[in-house]
């Protein structure tokens, strides 16, 4: 996996060497061997009743612990199926709203605003300096 992360492309391997790799791990059959063990071990804890989280040991200085997902996965698919069904029976038409800004009228009345603050300044400086001569 970390040639796959080489920062040159080319010493990166290609993906006929990545398929390769896969095939290679998926027909030894040393790796067969431990899933299918590790799979009878499973089968064997989930008949007994004596795989989940109350059969975890407990590290003495642990914060966290960790909780069955069941529960929230049960309430999510409910969710997903009555989103589904209420899809299902209604049809929805929408409708195009006018929001855009136009940007030329916004700038043409902030500039004519400035031009004609510009005016006044002027128009008073003037008559100011006409009353102090």
């Amino acid at each position: 996996m970390k040639s796959c992360w080489d920062p040159n492309p080319k010493k990166r391997p290609s993906i006929a060497e990545i398929y390769q790799t896969f095939e290679d791990w998926r027909n030894n059959n040393v790796n067969r061997v431990q899933f299918h063990l590790a799979e009878i071990k499973r089968v064997e804890l989930m008949k007994s009743k004596k795989l989940g989280p109350k059969f975890t040991e407990k590290h003495s200085k642990a914060i966290y612990t960790s909780r069955s997902l069941s529960v929230y996965i049960s309430k999510i698919s409910s969710i997903n199926l009555s989103i589904n069904s209420f899809d299902n029976k209604q049809d929805y038409a929408s409708k195009d709203q006018e929001l855009d800004i136009d940007i030329d009228i916004e700038s043409n009345s902030s500039s004519e605003f400035i031009n004609s603050s510009r005016n006044e300044l002027n128009i008073e400086t003037f008559y100011s300096n006409k009353e102090t001569c």
